[in-house]
C-alpha cells in the first residue's frame, strides 16, 4: 500500500524542486535525463541516488506522476532524509539509509544522498529541518494517511514498503 499526502501543504519551494528531480528521474525511465523544472545538478544527483536505491530494492522506490499533487511515502521519506542531511542532522539521515540499504551499500547511499544536498546547497536553495515534515508524520489530522478502514495496514515510516499490522498505528524513527 502506498500512502499519499498533498504536496502543496507540506513542501517548501526547494523541497518541491527536489520532488521535481525525483519525478523527472521516474519519467525518464530511470535515465535521469527527462524534462522537468528541477535544476540539472539536483536532477543528476537525485538520479544517481535513485538508481542505487532501485538496484538495491525496486519495491521501495514508489514515485507518483509529475503532475500529481500527492506524495508517496517514499518521496516524503527521501525529501525528509535530504532535509535532515542539509541541516546537519545527519544521524537521522543515517537511520533512514540503514533501513533502505544493506550494510555494504550504506556508505555509497550516504555519499549519493550527500551529493543531492551539495547540489541543492550550491544553488543556494533554502534548507529547513525535517522537523516540519516530522510534524506531518505525527499529526493524523493532516490527511497524510487519508481515510482507511480500521483493519488496514499502514506502511511504517522507518521501513518503506513494509506493512505494519494493527491498523493506523505508526512507527517513527524518533
Amino acid at each position: 500500500m502506498t500512502q499519499q499526502s498533498p504536496v502543496k501543504s507540506i513542501l517548501t519551494g526547494s523541497e518541491r524542486l527536489l520532488l521535481a528531480a525525483i519525478r523527472n528521474w521516474s519519467r525518464s525511465g530511470g535515465a535521469g535525463d527527462g524534462p522537468g523544472p528541477a535544476p540539472e545538478p539536483v536532477c543528476a544527483a537525485a538520479a544517481a541516488f535513485l538508481a542505487l536505491m532501485r538496484d538495491t530494492d525496486p519495491f521501495v522506490v514508489r514515485i507518483r506522476g509529475g503532475n500529481d499533487h500527492r506524495l508517496t511515502l517514499f518521496e516524503l521519506q527521501l525529501i525528509y532524509a535530504v532535509s535532515e542531511w542539509r541541516t546537519e542532522n545527519q544521524r537521522t539521515a543515517y537511520e533512514v539509509l540503514e533501513w533502505w540499504f544493506p550494510e555494504v551499500l550504506i556508505a555509497e547511499g550516504r555519499a549519493r544522498l550527500s551529493r543531492i544536498a551539495e547540489a541543492m546547497d550550491s544553488l543556494g536553495l533554502e534548507a529547513r529541518s525535517g522537523e516540519g515534515l516530522r510534524g506531518y508524520f505525527l499529526n493524523r489530522n493532516t490527511g497524510l494517511f487519508g481515510a482507511q478502514p480500521a483493519d488496514a495496514s499502514v506502511v511504517t515510516l522507518g521501513a518503506p514498503g513494509v506493512p505494519w499490522p494493527g491498523g493506523r498505528r505508526l512507527r517513527l524513527l524518533h
